[in-house]
Protein backbone atom coordinates (compact mmCIF):
# COMPACT_ATOMS: atom_id res chain seq x y z
CA UNK A 1 0.00 0.00 0.00
CA UNK A 2 2.99 2.35 0.96
CA UNK A 3 4.37 1.40 -2.18
CA UNK A 4 1.37 2.71 -4.43
CA UNK A 5 1.37 5.92 -2.04
CA UNK A 6 4.88 6.93 -2.63
CA UNK A 7 4.70 5.87 -6.56
CA UNK A 8 1.71 8.02 -6.99
CA UNK A 9 3.31 11.04 -5.03
CA UNK A 10 6.51 11.14 -6.95
CA UNK A 11 3.90 10.58 -9.97
CA UNK A 12 2.44 13.55 -9.25
CA UNK A 13 5.51 15.55 -8.71
CA UNK A 14 6.81 15.11 -11.93
CA UNK A 15 4.02 16.18 -13.12
CA UNK A 16 3.85 19.20 -11.06
CA UNK A 17 7.59 20.11 -12.61
CA UNK A 18 6.54 19.26 -16.68
CA UNK A 19 3.43 22.17 -15.94
CA UNK A 20 6.29 24.50 -14.56
CA UNK A 21 8.00 24.15 -17.51
CA UNK A 22 11.63 24.62 -16.25
CA UNK A 23 13.39 25.48 -19.41
CA UNK A 24 11.01 28.12 -19.72
CA UNK A 25 11.25 29.12 -16.13
CA UNK A 26 14.96 28.89 -16.26
CA UNK A 27 15.20 31.55 -19.46
CA UNK A 28 12.52 33.88 -17.04
CA UNK A 29 14.83 33.56 -14.50
CA UNK A 30 17.80 34.79 -16.90
CA UNK A 31 16.66 37.03 -18.33
CA UNK A 32 15.47 39.25 -15.58
CA UNK A 33 19.09 38.90 -14.62
CA UNK A 34 20.26 39.90 -17.90
CA UNK A 35 17.83 43.14 -17.98
CA UNK A 36 19.70 44.90 -15.12
CA UNK A 37 23.32 42.96 -16.60
CA UNK A 38 22.94 44.95 -19.95
CA UNK A 39 22.62 48.23 -17.80
CA UNK A 40 25.97 47.95 -15.93
CA UNK A 41 24.70 47.36 -12.39
CA UNK A 42 23.42 44.22 -10.95
CA UNK A 43 22.90 46.19 -7.47
CA UNK A 44 21.39 45.66 -4.85
CA UNK A 45 21.70 42.31 -5.80
CA UNK A 46 19.04 41.09 -3.09
CA UNK A 47 16.30 42.99 -5.22
CA UNK A 48 17.60 41.34 -8.19
CA UNK A 49 17.23 37.95 -6.80
CA UNK A 50 13.47 38.96 -5.72
CA UNK A 51 12.62 40.25 -9.14
CA UNK A 52 14.04 36.59 -10.89
CA UNK A 53 12.78 34.56 -8.24
CA UNK A 54 9.18 36.47 -8.67
CA UNK A 55 9.06 36.14 -12.18
CA UNK A 56 10.09 32.66 -12.36
CA UNK A 57 7.37 31.97 -9.74
CA UNK A 58 4.95 34.12 -12.37
CA UNK A 59 6.38 32.85 -15.44
CA UNK A 60 5.84 29.07 -13.86
CA UNK A 61 2.19 29.75 -12.47
CA UNK A 62 1.36 31.30 -16.12
CA UNK A 63 2.60 27.78 -17.85
CA UNK A 64 0.25 26.15 -15.24
CA UNK A 65 -2.92 27.80 -16.12
CA UNK A 66 -2.34 27.71 -19.91
CA UNK A 67 -2.49 23.97 -19.56
CA UNK A 68 -5.57 24.41 -17.50
CA UNK A 69 -7.35 25.61 -20.10
CA UNK A 70 -5.55 24.01 -22.54
CA UNK A 71 -6.38 20.61 -21.22
CA UNK A 72 -8.86 20.08 -24.38
CA UNK A 73 -6.89 20.92 -27.14
CA UNK A 74 -4.13 19.13 -25.65
CA UNK A 75 -5.77 15.70 -25.77
CA UNK A 76 -4.80 16.37 -29.55
CA UNK A 77 -2.06 18.49 -29.50
CA UNK A 78 -0.01 17.03 -26.53
CA UNK A 79 -1.88 14.05 -25.09
CA UNK A 80 1.48 13.01 -22.69
CA UNK A 81 0.93 16.66 -21.03
CA UNK A 82 -0.11 16.25 -17.34
CA UNK A 83 -3.40 17.17 -17.04
CA UNK A 84 -4.89 15.19 -20.42
CA UNK A 85 -2.50 12.27 -19.39
CA UNK A 86 -4.53 12.09 -16.15
CA UNK A 87 -1.57 12.56 -13.86
CA UNK A 88 -2.80 15.99 -12.48
CA UNK A 89 -6.50 16.87 -12.29
CA UNK A 90 -7.15 20.45 -13.70
CA UNK A 91 -8.75 21.31 -10.02
CA UNK A 92 -5.11 20.85 -8.33
CA UNK A 93 -3.71 22.33 -11.45
CA UNK A 94 -5.97 25.33 -10.72
CA UNK A 95 -5.27 25.51 -7.07
CA UNK A 96 -1.20 25.55 -7.72
CA UNK A 97 -1.49 28.38 -10.26
CA UNK A 98 -2.66 30.44 -7.27
CA UNK A 99 -0.40 29.15 -4.58
CA UNK A 100 2.52 30.03 -7.15
CA UNK A 101 1.33 33.31 -8.81
CA UNK A 102 0.56 34.62 -5.61
CA UNK A 103 3.89 33.83 -3.75
CA UNK A 104 5.71 35.34 -6.99
CA UNK A 105 3.41 38.43 -6.73
CA UNK A 106 4.15 38.81 -3.06
CA UNK A 107 8.03 38.54 -3.62
CA UNK A 108 7.51 41.93 -5.50
CA UNK A 109 6.95 44.27 -2.56
CA UNK A 110 10.36 43.86 -1.83
CA UNK A 111 11.16 45.22 -5.25
CA UNK A 112 9.83 48.40 -5.38
CA UNK A 113 6.49 50.03 -6.37
CA UNK A 114 6.57 49.78 -9.90
CA UNK A 115 8.10 46.23 -9.21
CA UNK A 116 4.64 45.54 -7.83
CA UNK A 117 2.64 47.32 -10.91
CA UNK A 118 4.87 45.34 -13.07
CA UNK A 119 4.92 41.85 -11.35
CA UNK A 120 0.54 42.45 -11.03
CA UNK A 121 0.21 43.50 -14.80
CA UNK A 122 2.36 39.94 -15.86
CA UNK A 123 -0.14 37.76 -13.48
CA UNK A 124 -3.16 39.99 -14.86
CA UNK A 125 -2.68 39.31 -18.55
CA UNK A 126 -1.58 35.74 -18.25
CA UNK A 127 -4.95 35.10 -16.60
CA UNK A 128 -6.48 37.30 -19.37
CA UNK A 129 -4.48 35.45 -22.26
CA UNK A 130 -5.08 31.92 -21.15
CA UNK A 131 -8.43 32.44 -20.15
CA UNK A 132 -9.79 34.68 -22.54
CA UNK A 133 -7.28 36.55 -24.93
CA UNK A 134 -5.76 33.80 -26.65
CA UNK A 135 -8.52 32.72 -28.79
CA UNK A 136 -8.08 35.61 -30.78
CA UNK A 137 -5.85 36.30 -33.81
CA UNK A 138 -2.23 37.82 -33.22
CA UNK A 139 -3.21 39.72 -29.68
CA UNK A 140 -2.47 36.71 -27.54
CA UNK A 141 0.93 36.19 -29.68
CA UNK A 142 1.34 40.08 -29.01
CA UNK A 143 0.62 39.77 -24.75
CA UNK A 144 2.73 36.68 -24.69
CA UNK A 145 5.92 38.17 -26.53
CA UNK A 146 5.37 41.77 -24.41
CA UNK A 147 5.57 39.36 -21.25
CA UNK A 148 8.82 38.02 -22.25
CA UNK A 149 10.18 41.54 -23.35
CA UNK A 150 8.80 42.62 -19.55
CA UNK A 151 10.78 40.26 -18.02
CA UNK A 152 14.05 41.89 -19.12
CA UNK A 153 12.82 45.55 -17.97
CA UNK A 154 11.51 43.73 -14.33
CA UNK A 155 15.64 43.60 -14.11
CA UNK A 156 16.39 46.80 -15.06
CA UNK A 157 13.88 48.21 -12.48
CA UNK A 158 15.04 45.55 -9.75
CA UNK A 159 18.62 47.53 -9.60
CA UNK A 160 16.95 51.49 -10.51
CA UNK A 161 17.96 50.82 -14.69
CA UNK A 162 15.24 50.21 -17.13
CA UNK A 163 16.69 52.28 -20.24
CA UNK A 164 19.56 49.73 -20.47
CA UNK A 165 16.76 47.05 -20.74
CA UNK A 166 15.12 48.22 -23.37
CA UNK A 167 17.39 46.69 -26.29
CA UNK A 168 17.00 43.26 -24.82
CA UNK A 169 13.35 43.39 -24.57
CA UNK A 170 12.36 44.57 -28.09
CA UNK A 171 14.61 41.50 -29.35
CA UNK A 172 12.91 39.09 -26.89
CA UNK A 173 9.65 40.59 -28.49
CA UNK A 174 10.54 40.02 -32.15
CA UNK A 175 11.66 36.30 -31.36
CA UNK A 176 8.85 35.39 -29.49
CA UNK A 177 6.04 36.78 -31.69
CA UNK A 178 7.64 34.67 -34.52
CA UNK A 179 7.96 31.86 -32.40
CA UNK A 180 4.37 32.15 -30.89
CA UNK A 181 3.18 32.24 -33.98
CA UNK A 182 5.08 28.90 -34.88
CA UNK A 183 3.70 26.97 -31.97
CA UNK A 184 0.43 28.38 -33.11
CA UNK A 185 1.12 26.50 -36.47
CA UNK A 186 2.22 23.16 -34.68
CA UNK A 187 -0.69 23.16 -32.43
CA UNK A 188 -3.18 23.77 -35.80
CA UNK A 189 -5.04 20.31 -35.31
CA UNK A 190 -5.99 20.67 -31.85
CA UNK A 191 -6.59 24.22 -31.65
CA UNK A 192 -9.47 23.90 -34.47
CA UNK A 193 -10.96 21.26 -33.00
CA UNK A 194 -11.39 23.20 -29.84
CA UNK A 195 -12.57 25.92 -32.10
CA UNK A 196 -10.05 28.60 -31.56
CA UNK A 197 -9.02 30.81 -34.07
CA UNK A 198 -5.46 31.38 -33.99
CA UNK A 199 -3.76 33.04 -36.76
CA UNK A 200 -2.29 29.70 -38.63
CA UNK A 201 -5.87 28.76 -38.33
CA UNK A 202 -7.36 31.98 -40.27
CA UNK A 203 -4.91 32.17 -42.48
CA UNK A 204 -2.82 29.14 -43.11
CA UNK A 205 0.45 27.78 -42.74
CA UNK A 206 1.87 29.39 -45.88
CA UNK A 207 1.16 32.58 -45.36
CA UNK A 208 2.27 32.33 -41.50
CA UNK A 209 5.65 31.28 -42.33
CA UNK A 210 5.80 34.35 -44.93
CA UNK A 211 4.86 36.65 -41.82
CA UNK A 212 7.06 34.79 -39.47
CA UNK A 213 9.80 35.08 -42.37
CA UNK A 214 9.36 38.83 -41.94
CA UNK A 215 9.43 39.41 -38.15
CA UNK A 216 12.37 37.52 -38.06
CA UNK A 217 14.53 38.62 -41.23
CA UNK A 218 13.40 42.43 -38.94
CA UNK A 219 14.82 41.09 -35.91
CA UNK A 220 18.33 39.58 -37.80
CA UNK A 221 18.98 43.32 -38.59
CA UNK A 222 18.37 44.88 -35.25
CA UNK A 223 20.54 42.79 -33.66
CA UNK A 224 23.16 44.58 -35.29
CA UNK A 225 22.20 47.87 -34.19
CA UNK A 226 23.89 47.61 -30.83
CA UNK A 227 27.24 46.73 -31.79
CA UNK A 228 27.24 49.51 -34.43
CA UNK A 229 25.16 52.41 -32.89
CA UNK A 230 25.56 51.23 -28.32
CA UNK A 231 29.21 50.32 -28.06
CA UNK A 232 28.17 46.44 -27.63
CA UNK A 233 31.50 44.67 -27.82
CA UNK A 234 32.92 42.40 -30.84
CA UNK A 235 32.28 39.53 -28.93
CA UNK A 236 28.27 40.37 -28.84
CA UNK A 237 28.08 40.65 -32.52
CA UNK A 238 29.98 37.33 -33.48
CA UNK A 239 27.88 34.92 -30.68
CA UNK A 240 24.72 36.96 -32.58
CA UNK A 241 25.21 36.44 -35.91
CA UNK A 242 26.69 33.22 -36.49
CA UNK A 243 24.99 31.80 -33.67
CA UNK A 244 21.35 33.51 -33.36
CA UNK A 245 20.87 35.18 -36.66
CA UNK A 246 22.48 31.86 -38.22
CA UNK A 247 19.77 29.71 -36.58
CA UNK A 248 17.11 32.28 -37.25
CA UNK A 249 17.98 31.15 -40.85
CA UNK A 250 18.29 28.03 -40.69
CA UNK A 251 14.52 27.82 -39.04
CA UNK A 252 13.75 29.81 -42.17
CA UNK A 253 14.63 27.25 -44.21
CA UNK A 254 13.39 24.02 -42.55
CA UNK A 255 9.89 26.13 -42.44
CA UNK A 256 9.93 26.62 -46.17
CA UNK A 257 11.08 23.02 -46.75
CA UNK A 258 8.56 20.72 -44.76
CA UNK A 259 6.44 22.93 -42.51
CA UNK A 260 4.39 19.34 -41.22
CA UNK A 261 3.56 19.13 -37.10
CA UNK A 262 6.73 17.82 -36.56
CA UNK A 263 9.12 19.80 -38.28
CA UNK A 264 7.44 22.75 -36.74
CA UNK A 265 7.85 21.22 -32.82
CA UNK A 266 11.65 20.46 -34.42
CA UNK A 267 12.22 24.31 -35.05
CA UNK A 268 10.45 25.43 -31.70
CA UNK A 269 13.11 23.70 -29.86
CA UNK A 270 15.99 24.83 -32.01
CA UNK A 271 14.61 28.26 -31.11
CA UNK A 272 14.39 27.15 -27.46
CA UNK A 273 18.45 26.75 -27.77
CA UNK A 274 18.61 29.87 -29.49
CA UNK A 275 16.89 31.79 -26.87
CA UNK A 276 19.81 30.74 -24.52
CA UNK A 277 22.97 31.76 -27.35
CA UNK A 278 20.83 35.38 -27.32
CA UNK A 279 21.37 35.54 -23.17
CA UNK A 280 24.83 34.44 -23.77
CA UNK A 281 25.24 37.30 -26.34
CA UNK A 282 23.60 39.75 -24.30
CA UNK A 283 25.87 38.61 -20.90
CA UNK A 284 29.32 39.52 -23.23
CA UNK A 285 27.69 42.59 -24.78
Amino acid sequence: MNYYILRNYYKKSYGIILLLRPVNILITFISVFIGAWVGGNIYPLEKLFYACLSAALICGGGNVLNDYFDAESDMINKPNRPIPSGIICKLDALIFWIIISIIGFSISFFISLNGVFIAATAVILLFLYSSFIKNTILIGNIIISFLTGLAFIYGGEAVGNIEGAYIPAIFAFLFHFGREIIKDAEDIEGDSAAKLCTFPIKYGIKKSIYFVTAVFVFLSLLTLYPYLFLEYSLVYLLIVVFGVDLTIFYVIYLLFKNPDKYSLRRVNNILKGDMLIGLLALYLK
